[in-house]
């Protein structure tokens, strides 16, 4: 977020307000680097974060645990 011109403040804000529950008025007392790690932390705990795909021993395990 390097310019005021490219945040896009109607999606930060309903995802911060809307989805993360940050109550508006704390929102637009938030610094910019702020909001990005608000909504970083939120991604990582919702699992935003993209992971390795499961190896083939971990899904011969999954399989194993759940042969239907």
């Amino acid at each position: 977020m390097s310019r005021n011109d490219d945040i896009d403040w109607s999606r930060l804000y309903e995802v911060c307000v809307g989805m993360i529950g940050i109550p508006p008025s704390q929102f637009w007392d938030m610094s910019p680097i702020e909001v990005n790690l608000a909504v970083s932390g939120f991604k990582e705990l919702h699992g935003g974060r993209k992971d390795d795909p499961m190896s083939k021993g971990e899904l011969e395990e999954l399989m194993e645990l759940h042969p239907d």
